[in-house]
Parts: structure tokens; sequence; C-alpha cells
């Protein structure tokens, strides 16, 4: 339930910041970024990470994010706070995360990452007992998702929707992995 919650949360943030950027991209657009204004930045970052207007460019998404974030655009940071607790295209930081939200809650009472931060704090409570619990049950490896919900007191399709999902994650970065390699080496191919 809490999980589902997070997701609501967090899928609001990712909605109400694409409507928001969804401009196509420009040169003046780009040029504003570059003279340093953080709601360019921000909607130059959004067409580099919805794809819609063109190839979506997660890694440069993620530096105007982050420039947006530094020049004070709101929305900016909460897609870096996104990113550092996706681990879309970085490294997963959790601590970077909650830091981000922390700062745009206190210091500017921002609803979307006070709720962001709350919702997190209280998944990982779930996550951090979840675990504790499961260390107490002694679950054996090969054990199949029906006994480990049996073991857990969990519906066994909770948990294997919590598993499939973990699953999805995993391929879908394997999945960005090969894109990422196939458009390196297209790129080589077209430098020859």
């Amino acid at each position: 339930m809490k999980t589902k919650k997070l997701i609501t949360v967090l899928s609001s943030i990712f909605l109400s910041s694409s409507l928001y950027a969804l401009t196509a991209p420009s040169p003046e657009l780009e040029e504003l970024c570059e003279d340093d204004n953080p709601s360019a930045c921000y909607m130059v970052a959004m067409n580099n990470y919805t794809g819609i207007f063109k190839r979506s460019d997660p890694e440069k998404a993620f530096n105007l994010f982050q420039k947006a974030c530094d020049l004070g655009d709101n929305p900016g940071c909460l897609m870096l706070a996104r990113y550092y607790y996706t681990g879309d295209g970085v490294e997963k930081d959790l601590k970077k995360s909650k830091d981000i939200l922390y700062e745009l809650c206190e210091d500017n009472s921002y609803k979307f990452a006070c709720e962001s931060l709350d919702e997190i704090t209280e998944a990982e409570e779930i996550n951090k007992k979840m675990n504790e619990e499961q260390k107490n049950l002694h679950i054996p490896s090969n054990a199949t998702p029906e006994e480990i919900a049996s073991l857990k007191g969990m519906d066994k399709d909770i948990y294997t929707s919590i598993k499939a999902k973990q699953i999805f994650e995993k391929e879908e970065k394997r999945r960005e992995e090969e894109e990422r390699i196939e458009a390196e080496k297209a790129a080589s191919k077209n430098k020859n």
C-alpha cells in the first residue's frame, strides 16, 4: 500500500513536471538555458528526458536538471531528486535524493518535495522492518514466491507484484544499457 502511494506521488511529480515542459525544443530555448535561465534549462531537460519531441537523452537531461536546480528551479530539483532516487542513468543515491527534497521542503515549503520526502522516509522504514522480519524468518534461498509470501504473512499476489516490479526494473536497466552501447557503436561508425 505504501509503495503504491509512493509511486503515485512520484508519478504526480513527473506528470506535473512534464505538462509544464511540453514545449518543442528550439535554439532560442537552449540559448536561454546557456544564459542561465532556470525555467529554460528545465524545459530543455524535460525535452531530453521525455523524448517526445526528439530522442530521449537521459544523461543530458540529468545535467540540465542539475543546472536548473542549481539556478533555483524547484521542478528541476524535484526531477534531480527523482534521478537519484531511481538511479536512472546515475548511481542511485537515496541520501542525495532526500537531501534535495529536504532542502526544497524546508526552504520553499514545496508541497511535492515535502510529500515525496515523507513517502520515501516511510518506505525506508517499511523496507527496514521487512528486511529484519525476513532475517528472523530464515527463508530458504530456493523458496517459491508463495512460500515466501506465506512466511512473511503477505498476500502472494502482492509479493509477486513486488518481485515482478524488481525484475522489470532490472530488465529495463539492461535494455537501456544495450541501447546506450548501440548508440555509441553507431556514433563511432558515423565518425569513421
